[in-house]
């Protein structure tokens, strides 16, 4: 029972180690891309700096794009950190929650084990009234015999 608790316990412990490894690797490919458009947004920046007269309706319709993408990409980040953080708590209330059985499944333990030893304490002492009263019996059936016997062979020497 306790290896089922253990493997179970152990089950928790890496389910809640993979979604925080694939949370964690969300959140670099997140950053990653972050850094990447952050570094795209800096070249165009140099680039309508460098050539402020030209295109410089196609560089802010660019700009406005990206600053919408990178938005949208922080907002994901924000949902999959509250999701991480979630996960996280519903791990910690699993890891309760299995406490908390654990708990009560070795209070019943040590239950049962006091009732099997009161059962078998009960059974032997049981079996040893009756061993003792057939032993008795068997004494008294003994006794009577030799009784018998012996009148038989005092009959018989008379």
């Amino acid at each position: 029972m306790a290896a089922a608790k253990t493997c179970m316990l152990h089950d928790l412990r890496t389910l809640r180690d993979e979604h925080i490894a694939e949370l964690q690797k969300l959140a670099d490919e997140y950053n990653s891309d972050l850094d990447k458009k952050e570094a795209t947004i800096q070249q165009f920046k140099m680039g309508v700096l460098a050539d402020s007269s030209a295109n410089m309706d196609n560089f802010k319709d660019l700009i406005a794009k990206l600053r919408a993408e990178n938005t949208a990409l922080r907002e994901q980040n924000d949902l999959q950190s509250a999701q991480m953080l979630n996960l996280e708590l519903r791990v910690k209330d699993s890891l309760t929650e299995l406490s908390e059985k654990e708990a009560a499944w070795c209070e019943l333990e040590e239950k049962l084990k006091v009732q099997i030893q009161k059962s078998w304490g009960e059974k032997y002492q049981a079996w040893m009234l009756a061993t003792e009263k057939k032993i008795d019996e068997l004494r008294r059936t003994n006794e009577f015999l030799k009784e018998a016997l012996e009148k038989e062979q005092q009959r018989d020497g008379e």
